[in-house]
């Protein structure tokens, strides 16, 4: 039985970390044409993809982003994060929000997301939030983290992004993820490339990371043994693991863009993909995590 991957453009969020600067270890851009991320932009929209994660913390992907929304007119679903706002007084918050929404010209939030989780235990951020929620200016609310002991039990977070890759379930494949969806939640995965290394060439990974490169070598022969792509491969292992995921993905060039839409095609089988799974958590490494870089 093959996975069914025909609404993977709706489960598709549109990373934009790299969008306005060299964000990921396989990105060769070095350029960032205002004109160029434009036309990028409009090609994305016209392949059909309307939701969008970007963050505060991404200041020139966030303007171009917000540039791109004015020019064009469109409406779009935007997911954003904020850093670091436990010790910040009300005041700082809402400005921080309201840069937020200013520079993406997006008045409306499809959801927020806080990139600590530690933020949720100040008084103001809950009520910021809750009152943001209220008023209907964000539809969702959430947290972006790394460790599986965050998963929140508070009813007033209903979205979840975190890091899961082949080499890297902790976190998807637990039963406290799955609860977290079972409630009602909202999952995001992001990292489902790391940062573009699982799509890399063997001889221009660094030798920093030489205790990852057997287990990398060995993934691309797979692929190729399943008639598929390392790009394929590494999403269809994550929705496998996770069906009912959002995938956040983002993307250097157009060609890795057209190659998503091969991925409804894939002759791939679930009971390869289970083998596959089971190989990427027999080389599970905290290498696979780019905080250890």
């Amino acid at each position: 039985m093959n996975i069914n991957l025909k609404n993977i453009k709706n489960d598709t969020i549109i990373g934009t970390a790299q969008l306005g600067t060299k964000y990921g270890i396989a990105n060769k851009n070095t350029s960032f044409d205002i004109i160029e991320r434009l036309n990028f932009l409009d090609k994305i929209y016209n392949k059909g993809f309307k939701t969008f994660d970007t963050a505060y913390a991404y200041k020139n992907s966030h303007k171009i982003l917000g540039h791109w929304i004015k020019k064009r007119n469109i409406d779009l679903k935007i997911y954003t994060k904020i850093l670091d706002l436990h010790k910040s007084a009300s005041e700082n918050i809402n400005d921080i929000f309201n840069q937020s929404i200013k520079s993406i010209n997006c008045s409306n939030l499809e959801g927020i997301l806080l990139h600590n989780h530690l933020d949720w235990s100040n008084h103001n951020v809950k009520s910021f939030i809750l009152e943001k929620l209220e008023k209907k200016l964000i539809k969702n609310f959430g947290f972006s983290i790394y460790d599986l002991n965050h998963i929140p039990f508070d009813t007033s977070v209903n979205i979840i992004q975190v890091p899961g890759n082949i080499f890297n379930q902790s976190i998807i494949a637990s039963n406290e993820l799955n609860n977290f969806l079972h409630k009602g939640g909202m999952v995001q995965i992001r990292s489902i490339f790391v940062q573009g290394l699982l799509l890399m060439n063997i001889d221009e990974v660094s030798s920093s990371l030489d205790d990852i490169k057997k287990p990398l070598y060995y993934f691309h022969n797979l692929a190729r043994e399943l008639n598929t792509t390392s790009f394929e491969l590494a999403i269809l292992c994550v929705k496998q693991i996770f069906p009912k995921a959002k995938l956040v993905l983002g993307f250097d060039n157009i060609e890795q863009l057209s190659t998503l839409d091969n991925i409804e095609n894939s002759k791939v089988n679930a009971t390869d993909l289970k083998e596959v799974i089971k190989f990427g958590k027999k080389y599970s490494n905290k290498l696979w995590d780019p905080r250890y870089w």
